[in-house]
């Protein structure tokens, strides 16, 4: 919104008496022009769902033993709907939650927050971490699950295959008449669906499991009215996953990229590698850099990690 001054009511989310201002509405997503009022205005009309999303999901936790853990919600922002999904094929809608994980492994576990006081779906905040599950004294024999969130870049969706067992064999269906047996891959729909994803995982030893989720429900708000592709990849590679899109002491740009990505940031860089989505290292650069070549990699979602002095910095890219 850019009227030089406004008078604002946080009660009903309004912008009032704008008077002989000349105001220009501005998607803050886009960059988009929505419309412009060249003299008085009252505001009281307009959908206010593009000027008061200020939602910043995160959570914290605590390991209470024996795959028992704690979260808690500490999502900044205005926000009434909390949506978990723990990676083990169990969901919670609570703030705040507790949650026991029977089996050993790594899960990654993502809280969305919305605002449904604002119309349409676009107040909506994903924050995740990959926990390490270890001291559950009688683990499951085997058990299916993933979590599933849209990608703020491709604005396609990540799917993290969460499922536990040993020698396992998978079968995914898609939902739109396709299978794979691969346990990583992407998949690409012709339309938008929704479509009904499931998976069945096999140990061969007598014990098999099977979870479904909507592309559409569970958390994950998804508007595209044409095809979409699903990544779907380990929680061993989602270690370097979520925290990527809030991590701000790192810069790369272009993003998406052709040929060279650069990096801005602070911290005195040690080593740069680039993984594909399944945590496969495919670059190392040693030394510190702020540019490296990606013009060979094929076009496609990768990871560049970074490893300084103080921590290993983490984000998302895309190759074009």
């Amino acid at each position: 919104l850019n009227v030089g001054q406004t008078t604002f009511d946080p009660n009903n989310g309004n912008y009032i008496n704008l008077t002989n201002l000349g105001v220009t509405v501005v998607d803050i997503q886009t960059g988009t022009i929505l419309n412009t009022f060249p003299n008085t205005v009252n505001m009281k009309g307009i959908e206010h769902k593009y000027f008061l999303c200020n939602i910043n999901s995160s959570y914290t936790f605590i390991n209470n033993g024996n795959g028992n853990y704690s979260f808690t919600n500490t999502t900044s922002g205005n926000y009434n709907q909390s949506h978990w999904a723990f990676g083990d094929g169990t969901i919670d809608s609570t703030a705040n939650t507790n949650h026991t994980f029977t089996n050993n492994g790594n899960y990654t576990v993502i809280l969305t927050v919305k605002d449904s006081t604002l119309k349409g779906d676009s107040c909506i905040s994903s924050y995740l971490k990959t926990i390490n599950v270890i001291g559950v004294t009688n683990p499951l024999q085997c058990n299916s699950g993933y979590v599933i969130y849209p990608d703020s870049i491709t604005e396609d969706i990540n799917v993290i295959n969460s499922s536990t067992g040993t020698n396992l064999t998978y079968l995914w269906d898609f939902g739109d008449g396709n299978t794979s047996i691969l346990q990583n891959l992407s998949h690409t729909y012709n339309t938008a669906g929704p479509f009904y994803l499931c998976l069945i995982i096999d140990d061969g030893n007598g014990c098999s499991d099977m979870y479904c989720d909507s592309t559409s429900k569970n958390g994950v708000i998804f508007n595209k009215v044409s095809g979409f592709t699903i990544n779907i990849i380990s929680p061993n590679a989602t270690v370097i996953n979520k925290n990527i899109d809030l991590n701000s002491e790192m810069n790369i740009y272009p993003n998406p990229t052709s040929n060279q990505l650069s990096i801005d940031t602070k911290q005195k860089i040690s080593e740069i590698s680039i993984l594909n989505i399944t945590g496969k290292t495919i670059i190392i650069t040693r030394g510190d850099t702020k540019n490296i070549n990606v013009a060979d990699l094929s076009n496609g979602i990768y990871f560049i990690k970074l490893i300084t002095d103080e921590k290993t910095i983490t984000k998302k890219f895309v190759k074009q």
